[in-house]
């Protein structure tokens, strides 16, 4: 197939922006996986989901096959799910996916979003505490329950872009850091993914595109910290109380002296956790990490 891109995540690194404001108002560019919620559901179910035994890769190219042959004359067709870079959490499924995405389309781009692993950490538990979590910060981080520290595993960065690199062949594959929103902003990684795509986009509409996206304003450490005492006694708050609890962010706690709550963060400091792997990255994918605080 001519001119198809997947883009596989990672997760936490605006994936939703780029799909609104990006993928989908390129008049050149099909989002074949926002083209119809019957065709996103069954291509996640079916790359993404389905077991190793029951995983049908004719069934998947046709699904491929008749989602773009519902929108012929593009120029070039992008299926987006940050889920395909693997599970949330653990990736485990992240080198499945990689050989599955080959053996429907060997000829593919790749686009990648990686994020610094601190900052996703923090991204990361403030989610699972704005939706009822109410452990703290070291026992979510090591819960038996749930192995969030293979987490650690997922965000070893060079391990997965490498893997795609030997698949699908070097220049086939970009890697942006996610940092580049706030430094060059949407029209900035739409220019660089057009590039890599070699597709066209009229200046006017790139240009017309925001610069300066609004990211959603993070929890200061007070408020989540309130929330996970209050998650912890009523079960989780309601729409309302979360609502209430972002203006308390806002026009207080953030402005308060911060609690404390990441303890842990530290060990994947000081112990060069990432450090490895970051700087193996950085060959890789030719973006000096450091000027956007990766541990290097």
């Amino acid at each position: 197939m001519n001119n198809l891109c997947f883009h596989i995540g990672y997760h936490k690194t605006g994936s939703t922006t780029l799909q609104l404001h990006g993928f989908s108002l390129n008049k050149n560019l099909h989002l074949l996986s926002n083209s119809s919620p019957d065709f996103e559901r069954a291509w996640h179910r079916e790359v993404v989901e389905t077991g190793d035994f029951q995983y049908d890769e004719i069934r998947a190219k046709s699904l491929l096959d008749t989602a773009v042959q519902a929108r012929p004359g593009k120029k070039a067709y992008m299926i987006s799910d940050e889920s395909m870079s693997g599970h949330g959490f653990t990736g485990f499924n992240a080198l499945r996916n990689a050989e599955r995405l080959h053996g429907i389309e060997p000829n593919a781009k790749i686009f990648i979003l990686i994020r610094n692993q601190i900052s996703f950490l923090r991204s990361v538990y403030a989610s699972y505490v704005f939706e009822g979590g109410s452990q703290t910060f070291s026992f979510w981080l090591s819960d038996h329950k749930y192995p969030i520290t293979s987490i650690f595993d997922k965000l070893q960065y060079d391990l997965l872009i490498n893997h795609y690199m030997e698949l699908f062949g070097k220049e086939n594959v970009l890697t942006l850091p996610y940092e580049l929103f706030r430094s060059e902003g949407l029209s900035g990684i739409l220019k660089r993914l057009y590039s890599f795509m070699s597709v066209t986009c009229p200046s006017e509409e790139l240009e017309s595109k925001k610069t300066d996206i609004r990211f959603r304003v993070a929890l200061s450490n007070n408020t989540l910290l309130l929330f996970r005492l209050l998650n912890g006694l009523r079960g989780g708050c309601s729409l309302n109380q979360r609502r209430l609890m972002n203006l308390v962010n806002s026009f207080f706690l953030s402005r308060l002296p911060q609690a404390n709550i990441f303890k842990g963060l530290d060990v994947a400091k000081t112990d060069n956790v990432f450090r490895e792997s970051n700087r193996r990255t950085r060959e890789l994918i030719g973006f000096d990490l450091s000027q956007f605080g990766y541990p290097l």
